[in-house]
């Protein structure tokens, strides 16, 4: 089997290792962390102090000299606590910075061939989210709850049971929380992404769906898919309040039970009245990291999923840059033995696709509908992977010329989309260093120069991304004009004339014929008998094999007997 061809979208640079480089970060965090755990024992030391010396020699000197010990000490944890929330925030902003364009282009990747069920850039937002707003650093206390309950140990063993049952509690209700909450947060996460496709769909045929009174149907379908996801959140959210209000519940008993231990310990005069103080608020320390992290855990849930997510995206083989930048072509392109699966492979979208058309040709992709002419149209632009085959320009596969590879291609999909921007803009690419010289070259070699020109703002008009300001054949000729801008060698137009009209169609031949004359390859993909006197060579194509290939004199009778059939 031959080499797999191109990426779908060729020359993005290489994923890296997801933490990769953020190791003294993550020491840092640590070593803060451990800094203001340490310090948060201040406040059971003072009070233990109070009690036990304070009280007992009423010294107000000491009790003075205690407090200013103890204000400079909170004021360091304020310190502390405030820096590591921000070292974390730029964590979080520092790895959404890497990981970001990666998902993006994920996101777009994975469009091209299904819907995706999970959103990458979501998975990233998510990861994010959990870094900044401190839910990493209650995970990143939590073994500091063992040291308080160590601490409370060193106060008297018995309590330090006590904490540590107290702690277990706590522990079996987050364990508890992991076994009976797993399965409805992954239901709910599902049921949002199908939500999402709905309202998605809803949106884009919106128009379609006026015009043939569907719209009760799209909003009773919607309907469905949010009562699912309302019910399935409404589970989730049952089962973890449950479990929450329990957790609160032992929590507060918890410190009682420590205090009622405690003061019988001084009864039997095993311990201090100050220690029954240490202890009791040393443990609701303990405690309340243990609750911030059973509160988090769906949280902690949600980020861990998307991070394995996000783990598989980055282990993805990426693209790699050509080192060597090939010229720019100009002598022919070539599908060579091209066969394609569907997704799930139980289809055969082309198979043994074999052409080779010079400078100056146009080919006219002919077949009935389902034999995969939008498919190889795909194809040879590069947004469909073959299973196995080759796209060459110039003899070298398409991956070959990197980022190069768009300037040299021109496309006008069946569904013409554009974006929110300028119709000079959208004409050129977005580029930045586009200038009006060109865009107007464009959109002159289209035709739509003068429809341009009348519309409220010329070449300035915003559009929206479904070109609403726009008819439907200006939209058409808009794209032309995108796809002819900076006279690329490839062309390939699916159904360029679809929603055209005479003086549209008008302007298409014109182009084409122009583009005939030229150092271009043009590949059209019609069912319109009137574009093929524009071609040169014609390609017939059934339930995705080539029946027909060749010049267009020798081939386009029996291309017409086969269409009769």
């Amino acid at each position: 089997m031959s080499r797999r061809t191109t990426a779908l979208v060729p020359g993005k640079a290489r994923r890296e290792n997801l933490f990769s480089g953020f190791g003294p970060v993550v020491i840092g965090l640590i070593v803060l962390s451990l800094v203001s755990n340490v310090l948060v024992l201040t406040g059971p030391l003072f009070m233990m102090q109070v009690y036990d010396r304070v009280l007992n020699s009423r010294s107000v000197p000491t009790l003075v000299a205690l407090t200013i010990i103890v204000a400079v000490l909170f004021a360091f944890y304020g310190v502390i606590d405030a820096l590591r929330l921000r070292i974390s925030n730029r964590l979080g902003d520092a790895l959404d910075e890497r990981i970001r364009p990666s998902l993006f282009h994920a996101g777009l990747a994975g469009s091209l061939r299904s819907r995706l069920r999970h959103d990458p850039v979501a998975d990233g937002d998510a990861v994010h989210a959990f870094i900044t707003n401190g839910s990493a650093l209650a995970f990143l206390d939590l073994p500091w709850a063992l040291v308080y309950i160590c601490v409370v140990f060193v106060l008297h063993s018995t309590i330090g049971w006590v904490a540590l049952a107290c702690i277990a509690v706590q522990l079996a209700l987050m364990l508890l929380n992991e076994l009976v909450s797993a399965r409805a947060v992954r239901s709910t996460r599902t049921q949002r992404d199908q939500r999402r496709l709905a309202s998605e769909n809803g949106r884009q045929g919106v128009e379609e769906a006026t015009a043939m009174g569907m719209i009760e149907m799209i909003e009773s379908r919607w309907e469905e898919s949010t009562r699912q996801l309302r019910a399935s959140e409404a589970t989730t959210t049952d089962q973890t309040t449950a479990i929450g209000a329990t957790g609160r519940a032992a929590t507060l008993f918890s410190q009682s039970l420590v205090l009622a231990s405690g003061a019988y310990f001084v009864i039997l005069d095993e311990m201090s009245p100050g220690s029954i103080i240490a202890a009791t608020v040393t443990t609701a320390r303990a405690i309340a990291i243990i609750s911030q992290v059973v509160g988090r855990w769906r949280s902690f849930q949600e980020t861990r999923d998307a991070s394995r997510r996000i783990a598989e995206v980055l282990a993805l083989p990426a693209n790699e840059p050509p080192t060597t930048q090939l010229p720019a072509p100009s002598r022919s392109f070539t599908v060579e033995d091209a066969s394609l699966l569907s997704t799930d492979r139980s289809r055969v979208l082309l198979r043994n696709i074999d052409l080779t058309l010079p400078t100056g040709s146009v080919l006219g992709v002919l077949g009935a509908a389902g034999a995969g002419k939008s498919t190889l149209a795909q194809v040879c632009v590069g947004v469909r992977l073959l299973t196995s085959g080759r796209v060459l320009l110039d003899g070298a596969e398409i991956c070959q010329y990197g980022d190069r590879l768009g300037t040299q291609i021109g496309y006008v999909p069946q569904r013409i989309e554009l974006f929110d921007g300028t119709v000079a803009a959208n004409i050129a690419r977005f580029s930045p260093t586009a200038s009006s010289a060109q865009i107007i070259t464009a959109a002159r070699q289209a035709g739509v120069h003068e429809a341009i020109l009348s519309l409220p703002a010329g070449y300035d008009t915003i559009i929206t991304q479904r070109g609403t300001e726009l008819s439907g054949g200006q939209r058409q000729l808009v794209a032309l004009a995108r796809a002819l801008y900076g006279n690329p060698f490839l062309l390939v137009l699916d159904e360029p004339d679809a929603s055209l009209d005479n003086r549209g169609e008008s302007a298409l031949h014109q182009a084409l014929r122009a583009l005939r004359s030229t150092e271009h390859v043009v590949v059209i993909v019609t069912h319109r008998p009137s574009l093929l006197p524009l071609t040169t060579h014609i390609l017939m194509l059934q339930e995705g094999r080539q029946v027909l290939f060749g010049p267009r004199e020798k081939t386009l009778k029996a291309a017409l007997e086969v269409i009769d059939r």
